[in-house]
């Protein structure tokens, strides 16, 4: 009898092991509110950026990938749909500069081997909802990453809270 409650036990144990160990699906795009009210249930944040605030950050974001890859030998494949201001501004800041864009649900086009070919994902979330209110950005370009911490002073004005952090996977 003990014996049976063992190997329950360790089965038990076993299948929560298993299960901790699966890797955690990693979730991309905006994680903060357009307007008030917008936001969808359990998927955002409660706090706001607005849709002009967004673009802003989207060109900023551009112009440091620009500065950070060779983007006439880059093409992208957005790993993500793109249906916010902040993403729909940098693909479209991506391509005016160059950058060979693949659209979310499109494939690798077959031809020039020579163009680095990468994925791209983002992340917008809030990392202090207290006063000041600070977000992170964070554009994953392949196995490298770029991220920055903003802070929103006095409600509705985003600045730099630090420098650019680029990680090479």
């Amino acid at each position: 009898m003990r014996e049976n409650k063992m190997k329950k036990f360790l089965f038990l144990f076993s299948c929560l092991f298993l299960v901790s160990c699966t890797p955690v699906m990693k979730k991309y795009g905006n994680f903060v509110d357009l307007e008030k009210g917008e936001h969808k249930k359990g998927k955002h944040s409660g706090v706001i950026i607005s849709v002009d605030d967004q673009k802003s950050l989207a060109k900023i974001v551009a112009s440091k990938i620009q500065q950070s890859f060779p983007v006439n030998e880059l093409v992208v494949k957005v790993n993500q749909e793109a249906t916010d201001p902040f993403g729909k501004e940098l693909i479209e800041m991506l391509k005016k500069s160059g950058v060979g864009i693949i659209s979310y649900n499109q494939v690798y086009p077959y031809g020039r081997e020579d163009v680095k070919k990468v994925n791209l994902n983002y992340v917008i979330d809030c990392i202090n909802k207290s006063n000041p209110v600070m977000y992170r950005i964070t554009v994953f370009i392949g196995k490298d990453s770029l991220s920055r911490a903003y802070k929103m002073i006095k409600g509705d004005t985003l600045y730099p809270a630090g420098s650019w952090v680029y990680r090479r996977g």
